[in-house]
């Protein structure tokens, strides 16, 4: 480990955990009633609010999680980069006014191509189709065939 002293910002690294936090604190309050992202708020974007996300999640979701990290939060890339591909897929299937399944098609499309592309590349395929089981719970068979395809595409 460096110690703050041989970092350019000396002893102020030491606050740049803590304005992380406090931003990052912040932003869920003002911003988005959404806590978290991931495959946990796909899940229930899709069984609560029929697979409506809102627009400034996908905006919100990648700047928070780009603070929290770059900050030293403990938090991985891959969860706000499903989520954030989700909320894509969502918004596209709300601009055409698609029904309920298929706006679930399509967020479970974004997410799992982004998803996809976030995995290493001998893991790509696992991640489509655990993604794809673990969000649309196994069930639609329908959803499989573009799920798949705008991960391939995605690449």
């Amino acid at each position: 480990m460096v110690s703050p002293v041989g970092n350019h910002l000396g002893y102020y690294a030491v606050f740049v955990p803590m304005i992380g936090a406090l931003v990052i604190g912040v932003m869920p309050r003002y911003g988005s009633e959404r806590r978290g992202h991931g495959i946990p708020e796909a899940i229930e974007a899709i069984l609560i609010n029929g697979s409506r996300v809102e627009p400034k999640v996908a905006l919100l979701t990648p700047l928070s999680s780009a603070i929290s990290i770059g900050s030293g939060g403990p938090f991985g890339a891959e969860g706000p980069i499903i989520m954030t591909g989700g909320a894509f897929g969502s918004m596209i299937a709300q601009l055409f006014h698609l029904t309920s399944a298929e706006r679930k098609t399509l967020l479970v499309a974004g997410g799992s191509a982004s998803g996809a592309n976030a995995a290493p590349e001998e893991r790509r395929r696992e991640q489509t189709l655990k993604f794809t089981n673990n969000v649309s719970g196994g069930r639609r068979k329908d959803g499989t065939a573009p799920t798949v395809m705008t991960s391939k595409v995605s690449r």
